[in-house]
């Protein structure tokens, strides 16, 4: 960036921005903020880990072609390997198509530290609500908001339970 700067004020003679009148852009300039730039440690980005492989499986189920190609795709890998991946997508997926039987029995089959997980709570007080059972959902979401009170995705379930179940005042707050 800061050689084609150089060489747009070099050969153009247009006057450059004035933050660089005081720090010109000059050949060692360039070339110290290159080095520096080498010497710095390179980003880790993880895709591996189990918030990216839950966020995944919600991106797949959300922009599938359908709900029911969702639910097809996520059944047929969950038999061939029973990831957290493929688990919270068959949920997820069931859920997308009002099958919430299925989706319980495959929340409640998920090993205990997944099922425990805040993605995996929100999606089944998100199930609750969609199967029209408000109270569930608010007590589901009211033991969510006691663990992560400054959740704003809890938050906002929550307040859209408590609407759900007539209390828009509390809802309000």
């Amino acid at each position: 960036m800061f050689t084609r700067l150089q060489r747009t004020y070099q050969f153009y003679g247009q006057r450059p921005p004035e933050f660089l009148l005081t720090h010109p852009v000059t050949e060692s300039r360039i070339a110290d903020s290159l080095n520096r730039a080498s010497q710095m440690p390179r980003p880790q980005h993880s895709t591996t880990g189990i918030e990216f492989s839950l966020i995944k499986a919600r991106m797949d189920v959300q922009f599938a072609d359908s709900a029911d190609a969702a639910l097809r795709v996520f059944r047929n890998a969950l038999e061939a390997n029973a990831t957290a991946y493929n688990r919270y997508g068959l949920m997820l997926a069931a859920i997308a198509n009002n099958d919430f039987p299925l989706a319980e029995r495959t929340r409640t089959e998920m090993p205990a530290s997944l099922r425990q997980h805040p993605y995996v709570e929100l999606s089944r007080a998100e199930a609750l609500l969609k199967s029209e059972r408000p109270a569930d959902a608010e007590a589901a979401t009211r033991n969510l908001l006691s663990l992560y009170p400054g959740s704003r995705p809890v938050r906002s379930l929550h307040a859209r339970a408590l609407r759900s179940n007539g209390k828009l005042n509390e809802a309000l707050r």
